[in-house]
């Protein structure tokens, strides 16, 4: 706009003074300028950008190989182009990486026509999340600077990093309480205090089983029915608002958070019982946006709107995977936490009323808490008071924070209560419970 400006004025001033100098000033700036326009568009539309994963779902620790190809298909060779493979710039922050860059990601070339060229850089998976990588960014232009043109050369991948598995020493959720107060779905355990008729006797049978009176009575030897009633298996149900973390203990309280959930799921898998998940939680690919063209852009910050849209308001649907058996159901599970960003639209308590005619009776309640609340402790205490079997993992309180949940959860009759203070005590997060004598000791 500047300098069509220019170039007007001059034109003007060379037809009022009646001067050929300035005229043919004019003339070459036009052409020039015209020229510029041409190359940097011909320059920009000739090249072919192409990105190479060996894989889009990683554990944490892992180095994943990015491999960029560039090919220009243009007839004018190009003096100078600047290729750049945009990433989050919160994965890749100095002092909390979630993504740690080794290698390059941006290379300066100079290219003739069918000319290939290729960069290359690793990330190392330091922290789980679900990550952009790309849109690759493309900008060149005339050798003078007069022209830039800007695009975005190839589609973006998306890299998914699974939460890391805590190996429990143990799982005594449900093991602690042989018989519970619930009949169950499946019946898989019998409560021997609860007698649900007689058989005849079968060889095999332990004399333990044998109904003596009924026996005498029908003078063939009779033995016991008892009632499946003990809990088996585990629903997780993770609160991950927003409010709960402070920008203090971030990433490092959330990511506890997570591995709990995940651990403990890890560990119900191994005894072969159901389990699943509920949580308040956003889904991150509810932010990725689809864009099927490689358009020109004006700006690099207009590059930058191609990435994850985190002002994007959050959904108000809970993150929610119902109770299954198998490693499958688990690797489902851990792409799911893989995702999960935290929410400040969706508080527990809301989460726990859209999911609870989905919650089973015959699973025990483990409630995953970086906070607690009033209304929380009043709705995990209604669920006790229906006849839900509830456990409480609280994560990293201070001693007076931990005092202050433990009484809102005793008044509520949530009394089995664990606290995972930080990854090295994870292991251990079955074996200690908080003291009901003394909030702040394990035992």
């Amino acid at each position: 706009m500047y300098w069509l400006l220019g170039i007007t004025l001059i034109g003007f001033s060379a037809q009022v003074l009646g001067s050929g100098l300035l005229a043919f000033s004019a003339y070459l700036m036009a052409l020039i300028l015209i020229s510029s326009r041409m190359l940097a568009w011909h320059w920009a539309s000739g090249l072919r950008i192409e990105r190479k994963m060996r894989c889009t779902l990683a554990e944490v620790g892992d180095k994943v190989r990015v491999k960029v190809l560039v090919r220009y298909l243009g007839l004018i060779p190009i003096p100078w182009v600047i290729l750049e493979d945009l990433l989050p710039e919160d994965a890749v922050d100095s002092r909390h990486p979630f993504l740690k860059l080794k290698g390059k990601r941006l290379k300066v070339l100079s290219m003739f026509s069918m000319q290939t060229e290729e960069f290359s850089y690793s990330l190392e998976c330091m922290h789980r999340g679900f990550f952009q990588i790309g849109p690759v960014f493309a900008e060149t232009g005339d050798p003078f600077g007069f022209m830039r043109r800007y695009r975005i050369g190839c589609q973006p991948f998306y890299l998914l990093v699974l939460p890391k598995i805590t190996h429990l020493l143990g799982y005594d959720l449900t093991s602690r309480r042989p018989i519970g107060e619930i009949q169950m779905v499946m019946k898989i355990f019998e409560d021997p205090t609860r007698i649900a008729g007689v058989r005849d006797y079968e060889p095999g049978d332990p004399m333990s089983r044998i109904h003596w009176k009924a026996s005498a009575r029908t003078g063939v030897f009779q033995c016991k029915i008892f009632e499946p009633t003990c809990l088996a298996g585990a629903m997780i149900l993770l609160d991950f608002h927003e409010s709960n973390f402070p920008p203090r203990g971030e990433p490092f309280r959330s990511e506890l958070a997570i591995d709990a959930a995940v651990s403990l799921a890890h560990a119900v898998c191994l005894l072969n019982q159901p389990f699943g998940i509920g949580t308040n939680a956003t889904d991150a690919a509810f932010n990725v946006q689809e864009n099927e063209s490689e358009p020109e852009v004006d700006t690099r910050a207009e590059a930058r709107t191609f990435m994850l849209d985190s002002s994007r308001p959050n959904h108000l649907q809970p993150m929610f995977l119902p109770s299954r058996r198998g490693v499958e159901h688990l690797q489902l599970l851990r792409e799911m936490m893989g995702r999960a960003l935290k929410s400040d639209s969706l508080k527990f308590s809301e989460m726990i009323r859209e999911v609870s005619i989905h919650l089973p009776r015959d699973l025990t309640l483990v409630a995953v808490l970086s906070g607690v609340t009033e209304e929380t402790a009043m709705m995990l205490g209604n669920l006790k008071q229906q006849g839900f079997a509830v456990s409480v993992v609280l994560i990293q309180f201070d001693d007076e924070g931990l005092n202050r949940a433990f009484k809102k959860l005793i008044s509520n009759g949530i009394r089995e209560i664990r606290h995972a203070i930080d990854q090295e005590s994870l292991p251990q997060l079955c074996r200690s419970q908080i003291d009901r004598t003394s909030p702040l000791s394990l035992v």
